[in-house]
């Protein structure tokens, strides 16, 4: 159980690249790029744990939502996407054809960081929303803002900010399936998840025919 939370998003990604090998495209494997994901995660943990831990007051309420929002979801992927603007170019991203892999590989290391840290955070209430479904959901925020990264990269005027939209709205949508699990909503967390993943699934078929 615990390995899935573990290993989740590091063995997806894994594989997510070598079928972009199966299919013939060429590229370096992101090594480097998932290493800087890696390391920039620590910085943005030491700050998070910081914000967090001035938060004392419990909410209930629209509050509830907002707040898990910001703390298992919006922070990370604010951070992360930060950071990835300030090494790009270390990321070494140019072109939407050869920046797939490079942006997969860095975001999969950020995340892959996340998912230790939610296990250590998280150890002494391991429950099914922690071991099944956040592992999930990280997985498909790596996909998702890979795919508007990589188009934001390779569009221009409007449709580069609508790529970019789409990037800041995807912290908003995880976050239904995650509140409902908290709640014990149990129809709704299946519906909404069942909805993430199968959008996920189609706007990687859709957006990552290159």
């Amino acid at each position: 159980m615990i390995l899935f939370l573990l290993t989740a998003v590091p063995f997806g990604v894994f594989f997510m690249l070598f079928n972009e090998r199966r299919q013939g495209k060429s590229f370096r494997l992101p090594s480097m790029q998932f290493f800087f994901g890696i390391i920039v995660f620590i910085p943005t943990m030491l700050l998070y744990s910081f914000l967090v831990g001035m938060a004392t007051e419990r909410y209930s309420g629209p509050g509830f939502y907002f707040v898990h929002l910001f703390k298992d979801h919006l922070f990370f992927l604010a951070a992360a996407v930060g950071w990835f603007f300030l090494l790009r170019n270390q990321i070494r991203t140019r072109t939407a054809d050869d920046s797939f892999p490079a942006v997969l590989g860095f975001f999969g290391g950020f995340y892959s960081a996340v998912a230790v840290f939610d296990y250590l955070e998280q150890f002494t209430h391991l429950d099914s929303y922690v071991l099944f479904l956040l592992p999930l959901l990280r997985f498909a925020t790596v996909i998702l803002v890979t795919l508007c990264l990589v188009q934001f990269l390779g569009q221009y005027d409007l449709l580069k900010f609508a790529a970019l939209a789409a990037c800041c709205a995807i912290p908003f949508l995880i976050a239904l399936p995650a509140v409902f699990a908290l709640r014990h909503l149990a129809l709704p967390t299946l519906m909404s998840a069942g909805v993430i993943g199968g959008g996920t699934a189609v706007a990687f078929l859709k957006f990552r025919d290159v």
